[in-house]
């Protein structure tokens, strides 16, 4: 026999599950801007070793502009600052929707124990 899912249990599961989603694409959004930030960094620790008079490319959509050691830079050094930002923010949000969701598992837990108000499953 199947068991079903009590009622008002439904929008509770519903509600972890759409949180879990949530948590998930919020993960991936700060894994890939520390991904960037560590290849800004990289690159950063790259220029600092080369000549301030060195040929540096920059690509700008099909083609390659020299630009300056100092210009390459300071656009690093701000893409990196609003990453930083948007890392944070993320991880903010993924502790925040953390703390969301553990707090409806124990409600969910609460329903699902003997005495609970999710009522009996049946069977």
């Amino acid at each position: 026999m199947a068991q079903r899912i009590p009622p008002d249990l439904e929008p509770l599961l519903i509600k972890a599950q759409q949180l879990e989603a949530q948590l998930a694409q919020v993960a991936k959004q700060r894994e890939v801007a520390e991904a960037e930030l560590r290849e800004i960094e990289r690159t950063l620790a790259t220029l600092e070793k080369l000549p301030d008079d060195a040929a540096i490319y920059k690509s700008e959509g099909y083609v390659l502009v020299k630009v300056s050691k100092e210009d390459v830079k300071k656009d690093l050094e701000e893409r990196k600052e609003l990453l930083e930002v948007s890392v944070n923010s993320l991880r903010k949000q993924e502790e925040k929707i953390r703390e969301e969701l553990v707090k409806l598992r124990k409600e969910i837990n609460m329903k699902l124990r003997p005495g609970g108000h999710a009522g009996s499953v049946a069977g």
